[in-house]
């Protein structure tokens, strides 16, 4: 059921058409929904009555080229995710790894001991006169 939002759910899947978008919409829940209430004799089931807009989910997936699907259990919800994972196939045309490699170390050890035998240099006959 809508029951939030701005924007009508018939317009939104109206736009999705337009950008070339489907949706497949899952109408989750059994044919009766029961509430569940606790009396003076016990607990009693009542039926609350379907909440479930199936006319809507219907033609939003049929306005966009998708498909409604009801899943009263588990087992159906799974078949129906099967459906769309069948119908929906996307494939990668490549992927790309990079590997770098750090270089930098010995040509750092190398500027280190240049820098220190400079230090050591400076502080015998070789150091600077001003």
């Amino acid at each position: 059921m809508n029951n939030a939002g701005q924007y009508d759910p018939l317009e939104a899947a109206e736009l999705a058409k337009k950008w070339g978008i489907k949706i497949y919409t899952i109408g989750i829940g059994s044919d009766q929904a029961y509430t569940t209430t606790q009396g003076l004799f016990g607990t009693f089931r009542i039926p609350a009555g379907q909440t479930l807009d199936e006319g809507l989910l219907k033609a939003i997936a049929e306005n966009t080229g998708g498909f409604y699907g009801r899943a009263d259990d588990a087992k159906a919800l799974r078949r129906i995710v099967e459906r769309i994972d069948e119908l929906e196939k996307t494939e990668v045309k490549s992927v790309q790894y990079t590997q770098f490699a750090e270089r930098f170390g010995p040509w750092t050890l190398a500027a280190l001991l240049v820098l220190g035998a400079e230090i050591l240099a400076g502080c015998t006959v070789f150091r600077k006169i001003p």
